[in-house]
């Protein structure tokens, strides 16, 4: 008996393995094929996840991004406040549509709309009175992590010009008739 219930056991473990490694591979796998923006940052300001549609609008690769300080991608302009946003979502506060001009690797500039929000351990809580070094506690635990999604808006602002234009023609047209 004791050898089979210690078997049963060993090949539960091995298929909740399995499972869970499963389901991490088709998580990144949303991620990384997700028509979004994603940037993961850890509590350092270390960028710990970014997805494709991150990687091709910037021009970076994988390599030169990741556990790179977020900072480092900010322009000086817009430094301090991206930063107390970050720092923000850091204590459990959520920002939406934060406008973002992002560098690019051929020196251009791209701009983009975030939505940033904290990420906390599900269920997750600290020691009683210990909120951490950023103060506060998401309801799910300490905060581990800042997930930002963002969308390209430069293709909605050339969209927004092709109506001025059209309009002006539009206008035109009436004038000359």
């Amino acid at each position: 008996w004791p050898l089979a219930v210690h078997l049963a056991i060993g090949l539960r473990a091995i298929r909740l393995a399995d499972d869970a490694l499963g389901l991490r591979d088709h998580q990144a796998r949303l991620l990384e094929s997700a028509n979004a923006l994603i940037l993961g940052i850890d509590r350092v300001w270390r960028i710990t996840v970014c997805n494709r549609a991150m990687l091709e609008l910037t021009g970076y690769s994988r390599d030169e991004v990741l556990g790179r300080d977020v900072r480092d991608f900010i322009t000086s302009d817009q430094r301090q406040y991206l930063t107390s946003a970050f720092a923000a979502a850091l204590v459990g506060q959520h920002h939406a549509a934060v406008t973002v001009s992002l560098p690019t690797r051929d020196k251009g500039v791209v701009r983009t709309m975030w939505s940033i929000a904290p990420v906390g351990r599900a269920g997750a809580s600290g020691p009683a009175g210990d909120d951490g070094p950023f103060g506060s506690m998401t309801r799910g635990g300490p905060i581990e992590a800042v997930v930002a999604i963002g969308q390209d808006q430069s293709k909605v602002d050339a969209l927004q010009q092709q109506v001025v234009r059209a309009e002006r023609l539009a206008t035109l047209g009436e004038l000359a008739a």
